[in-house]
């Protein structure tokens, strides 16, 4: 058995206790944060990494317009979230983002929520490659993780409550993917759901653009405009 095969084994296990959990403040705090960036208009949004479709069921409220690609890389997720979802814009799949995929289509929004940090890092190319292949220059991409200091104290203190891969995500990592693909952080924030403090983090990225690069000194702090010059030298 793969890597691959075992991840989406656990996964398949691990589809129970999702069930049980349900939609919790983390799920409601999501949702609003998309819904502020203007999810609402969109008319195409790609969702990696679904789960049993808790936030995809969020996703068919606050999108109205929308057709929903949701995909995950356990096919017991997918049986589970068809028979939870019954909305026709939701088209289900299953698929790893870190592998080869030829989707064809453009997306308005792209969804990662608490994904990356279970998807090895050495598999980060192919991941943000494919992400590139499925954003025109108006897509934005909403990335959320723990916060890397999360993972390592679940680690040190609850590591039975880590799944199969949970690493910490620092941004120095993410930085060297995204600017070989040409990506800009529009926005970083560390913010607080289950702590006092930070807990979890979320990027909202784009293709690099003239326009992006006229509007970038005003909303993103100075470490990310340093960084948005290095991006510049390297492409």
């Amino acid at each position: 058995m793969n890597n691959q095969e075992t991840t989406a084994k656990f996964y398949d296990e691990f589809s129970d206790k999702q069930v049980k959990t349900g939609k919790n403040l983390r799920h409601y705090t999501l949702a609003n944060i998309l819904k502020k960036k203007g999810i609402g208009k969109a008319n195409s949004v790609l969702e990696i990494g679904y789960g049993i479709g808790t936030l995809t069921d969020l996703l068919v409220s606050i999108a109205p317009k929308a057709v929903i690609t949701a995909f995950d890389i356990s096919p017991k997720n997918i049986d589970i979230a068809k028979g939870r979802i019954k909305s026709s814009r939701v088209k289900f799949m299953v698929s790893d983002a870190s592998e080869s995929i030829s989707l064809n289509e453009k997306y308005d929004f792209i969804i990662l929520a608490d994904v990356i940090e279970h998807i090895p890092i050495e598999r980060y190319n192919s991941l943000f490659s494919n992400l590139k292949q499925f954003s025109h220059t108006g897509t934005k991409i909403f990335i959320n993780i723990p916060h890397p200091n999360l993972i390592k104290y679940l680690r040190e203190t609850k590591p039975e409550s880590l799944q199969i891969i949970d690493q910490s995500v620092y941004p120095t990592i993410l930085y060297q993917h995204l600017s070989e693909q040409n990506f800009v952080i529009d926005e970083k924030v560390d913010y607080s759901i289950f702590y006092k403090t930070p807990d979890y983090t979320y990027y909202w990225l784009s293709l690099f653009s003239e326009k992006s690069n006229s509007n970038y000194s005003k909303t993103v702090p100075l470490p990310f405009r340093i960084f948005k010059k290095f991006i510049l030298r390297v492409i």
